[in-house]
C-alpha cells in the first residue's frame, strides 16, 4: 500500500478521509508503468524523423498528479523548423494561405517514401 503522506503532528479525522480518496483514485501500478513504456516508445519512433531535434514529456504523469481512470501520456518533439523539406511550407505560411504550424505537423506525421 502507497504512502501518501508525512504522518501529521496530529492526525484528524480530515486526514483519513484525504487518504482514503487518494486511494480511490489512484493509478494502479501496472497501468501507470504501461502507460510510461507507451510514451517512451511513441517519443523513440519520433524521434527517428530527420527533423525530429529533442523529445520531453508533459501533463499528468510528468507531474505526478495523475488519477485514475488514466486515459492518456502525454509528450512531445520539438522540430528543426528549418528542416529543408518544411521550407516550402514556411513560405506559403507568410503568403497567409496556410497556417504554417499546421503544415509542419501534417508533414511531419507522413510516411516517408
Amino acid at each position: 500500500m502507497p504512502t501518501y503522506r508525512y504522518p501529521p503532528l496530529v492526525e484528524s479525522p480530515a486526514d483519513r478521509v484525504v487518504e482514503s480518496i487518494l486511494r480511490q483514485i489512484a493509478v494502479r501500478d501496472d497501468v501507470l508503468n504501461e502507460a510510461k513504456k507507451r510514451r517512451r516508445l511513441i517519443c523513440r519512433l519520433a524521434m527517428q524523423h530527420e527533423a525530429a531535434r529533442r523529445w520531453y514529456y508533459s501533463g499528468s504523469i510528468a507531474h505526478g498528479t495523475h488519477n485514475a481512470p488514466l486515459g492518456d501520456a502525454d509528450c512531445g518533439v520539438v522540430l528543426n523548423r528549418m528542416f529543408e523539406r518544411f521550407r516550402a511550407f514556411l513560405e506559403v505560411a507568410r503568403d497567409g494561405a496556410v497556417d504554417r504550424r499546421q503544415a509542419r505537423v501534417g508533414r511531419f506525421g507522413r510516411r516517408r517514401s
